[in-house]
């Protein structure tokens, strides 16, 4: 019998159907540089206020019905901002959110079955490094996804990811937006576990 411990989870859900009457423009009008949307917080914009509401939903399926975490913890979306990825001018860097618990990221313009999003795997350094004759789940350094429209995914922050190869003429342009959080973490204040004290986050 195998187990598989601590698995990192990737949250998944397609939002064609929350989206339908959306105005897709609201997301395409922001000045950008170098890839990313000059304003980094841009669901705070009264126009697409909206989307903000649907986001904080499906964090707290994630968060609650899936992870399971208490209640007493609120999640809010800190920043937001637009990517954009064209063919030859923009170069994929592996990376993590610090200053966040989850990041969620909405698609909205993509190529299907082309462009990607590539998580890694995080382990120590290892001097000897074997081949493997099949990748399977339990092996597998990085995993790949090729997103569809309006799909939306969540993920831990700390994961290491980046975007796949820009391979297509098509603009490739993303949401994203990170989760922190608010209430009480820890109950304990005395005794033997006086060291996992009481946090309250307002």
């Amino acid at each position: 019998m195998i187990y598989q411990i601590f698995p990192s989870l990737v949250y998944k859900e397609n939002l064609i159907s929350e989206m339908k009457d959306f105005d897709i423009s609201k997301l395409e009008q922001f000045e950008k540089k170098e890839g990313f949307s000059v304003d980094s917080y841009v669901l705070n914009h009264k126009d697409i206020l909206i989307l903000k509401n649907i986001f904080l939903r499906h964090i707290d399926i994630y968060t609650k019905d899936i992870l399971e975490i208490e209640k007493s913890v609120e999640f809010y979306i800190t920043r937001s901002w637009i990517t954009e990825a064209k063919e030859g001018k923009f170069t994929p860097t592996i990376h993590t959110h610090e200053n966040a618990f989850f990041t969620g990221v909405l698609y909205f313009n993509v190529e299907e079955e082309v462009d990607s999003i590539v998580f890694l795997r995080t382990k120590p350094h290892q001097y000897l490094s074997c081949g493997f004759e099949k990748v399977n789940q339990f092996n597998q350094e990085a995993v790949t996804f090729h997103p569809k429209k309006w799909d939306f995914i969540i993920f831990d922050s700390a994961v290491p990811h980046h975007m796949g190869p820009i391979i297509s003429k098509k603009t490739r342009n993303s949401l994203v937006m990170e989760f922190f959080a608010r209430g009480t973490f820890g109950k304990c204040n005395a005794g033997n576990a006086y060291n996992v004290g009481e946090l309250i986050l307002r």
